[in-house]
């Protein structure tokens, strides 16, 4: 009988815990998400405007603002990419986290 008392306990405290790394891994999932998106909308919005810029929309562009501007829109466009790859990564790794909830398997420790 204390076996069984004993494996219940142990039943629960695992329950338990899978619970709050289920709520940390949401919480995690959506600053990463929030934070892409703060940063990713304004970096879209220059690579925009650099584009109309480069289309003359606002008057004529010389050789070397068209050169700055080609930089800014490559930097900006590369920013972009960089904000889409952190938030991949980070909502991959909640997925794996997941995964090894469920399936009941622990990675790493070979």
């Amino acid at each position: 009988m204390g076996v069984a008392l004993q494996k219940a306990k142990l039943y629960e405290e695992t329950r338990r815990q899978a619970a709050e790394l289920e709520k940390a891994n949401k919480l995690q999932a959506d600053f990463a998400a929030m934070i892409a998106h703060d940063l990713r909308s304004p970096l879209v919005n220059i690579v925009g405007v650099v584009e109309v810029m480069m289309a003359g929309m606002f008057g004529d562009v010389t050789e070397e603002q068209k050169k700055w501007l080609l930089r800014l829109q490559a930097n900006s466009r590369g920013l972009v990419d960089l904000v889409s790859d952190f938030l991949d990564v980070s909502q991959t790794g909640v997925r794996l986290c997941r995964c090894d909830q469920r399936s009941g398997q622990s990675y790493g420790d070979d």
